[in-house]
């Protein structure tokens, strides 16, 4: 199978390997197999083809995790296509982690993570009314209004070169930060901020979070006082906001390819009814199906079919139509439709 799914950067930084720099489609890094003192491999962001110039070893993600923590081809790539749902099997909330406890089995316990401390949504602030930084001009030329951009904490990181996005888990206490590419030729849109564990280098003084343990906005829905358990499931944290925002309905943001049982659990635990709205490509309706028979057995399920954009990039007479159009995803699933959906 392809590997052109794969996050390299994120594949290499879960493995506690820094990137230097960016050339062209390559990620260029330290070797790990010598004493690399100027970086001299190098893996290529679209197809994980990599190379070490020295002659350490080349192919592709799976060889370099295979070459790395001594595992089969085999393993290394079940560990691969799982975490970025390439095959089948369950997703892996973390690679670094899951590789740690299962080829070091002498760590009884995974190393206990740094949580960021309030002062980083200050540190990370900006003026979202000068629209000469960068992400300014970016968030407001996509729609969003300064003040939205204040109450939601969302700064700038320059170390990613991306918008930050404050992470809080239910009872809204912060747990790390996304970082959304705002230039083009940045290849990954979305980031996990901080340092993964056992980093040889830290960077930021805090742990990357784990993405499958939280649903962003899930606290801000139930703290609100006219919060009635009916909630939209969106793809992105940016789309949660512009529907809470924009389109007045409260809505949560979910990884749709990687929805794991605790996310359903918080949900479930939570809202009475779901609309599933993800994006409108193969990865959002793959997860699409994921999350609709994920949460059926727990509460209402509506899907959001044939959308024309994602909830950020519409006005909200369309949101609002696609919102009340939704159709039940127990008759999808009994008419098949919703299976359709995974296999096209």
């Amino acid at each position: 199978m392809s590997l052109d799914r794969v996050d390299a950067r994120d594949f290499l930084e879960a493995l506690g390997i820094e990137i230097d720099s960016v050339s062209g489609d390559n990620l260029i890094f330290s070797c790990p197999w010598h004493h690399d003192t100027h970086p001299s491999a190098r893996m290529n962001f679209k197809t994980t083809a990599w190379l070490c110039s020295a002659g350490c070893g080349k192919g592709n993600a799976i060889h370099f995790l295979a070459m790395l923590r001594q595992m089969t081809f085999d393993e290394a790539r079940d560990h691969i296509y799982a975490r970025y749902g390439i095959g089948p099997g369950a997703p892996i909330d973390n690679l670094e982690a899951e590789v740690r406890r299962n080829l070091d089995p002498h760590l009884e316990q995974e190393q206990e993570r740094v949580l960021p401390d309030e002062s980083w949504v200050e540190y990370l602030s900006i003026d979202w009314e000068d629209r000469e930084h960068p992400a300014a001009a970016y968030m407001l030329g996509r729609g969003f209004l300064p003040e939205t951009l204040q109450r939601w904490q969302l700064g700038y990181d320059e170390l990613s070169r991306r918008v930050s996005i404050p992470v809080r888990d239910v009872n809204g206490k912060l747990v790390g930060f996304k970082g959304r590419a705002i230039d083009p030729e940045q290849h990954q849109r979305y980031l996990i901020l901080g340092d993964p564990l056992g980093a040889p280098r830290p960077r930021y003084g805090f742990h990357t979070h784990r993405k499958s343990e939280y649903v962003f906005a899930l606290d801000r829905c139930i703290r609100s006082s006219s919060w009635t358990g009916v909630c939209a499931v969106v793809e992105g944290e940016l789309n949660a906001i512009a529907m809470i925002e924009r389109h007045r309905c409260f809505a949560v943001a979910v990884a749709g390819s990687e929805f794991s049982d605790r996310q359903r659990e918080l949900i479930a635990s939570h809202c009475r009814r779901a609309i599933v709205y993800l994006d409108d490509d193969l990865a959002g309706s793959r997860g699409t199906v994921k999350v609709a028979q994920a949460l059926l057995p727990f509460l209402d399920v509506d899907v959001v079919v044939e959308a024309p954009g994602d909830a950020a990039e519409l006005d909200s007479p369309t949101v609002a139509s696609l919102i009340k159009n939704a159709q039940p995803a127990m008759e999808l699933c009994v008419t098949g439709d919703l299976s359709l959906e995974l296999a096209t």
